[in-house]
């Protein structure tokens, strides 16, 4: 798994959507057009789905490889659906034994 974690504005998109474009993945994320908009604008072509795109996609017994774009707000907008509020996260930067 590869976490990208560096400050604002160092170009984190765009190796996020050229990974997941070499990896033949999918983007998840909670701005659908306006990642598609910075992908087209990078060059880079990538299948770009939020929330309600994943639900239907069907599923045949493979794993689909999956990047989320902006995790941490993903997860929270996700959670606010439930009435809950991230106060937290951790992050683990390797691979588990």
């Amino acid at each position: 798994m590869k976490v990208i974690a560096r400050p604002i504005d160092t170009g984190k998109t765009e190796e996020l959507l050229r990974l997941a474009a070499e990896d033949k993945a999918f983007v998840l994320t909670d701005k659908k057009a306006e990642l598609q908009e910075k992908a087209n604008a990078y060059g880079i072509t990538v299948q770009i789905i939020d929330w309600g795109d994943l639900l239907d996609i069907p599923v045949d017994n493979k794993y689909d490889k999956v990047y989320i774009h902006k995790m941490d707000d993903f997860v929270a907008n996700w959670l606010e659906d439930y009435k809950f509020k991230l106060e937290g996260y951790s992050v683990r930067t390797e691979e588990p034994n």
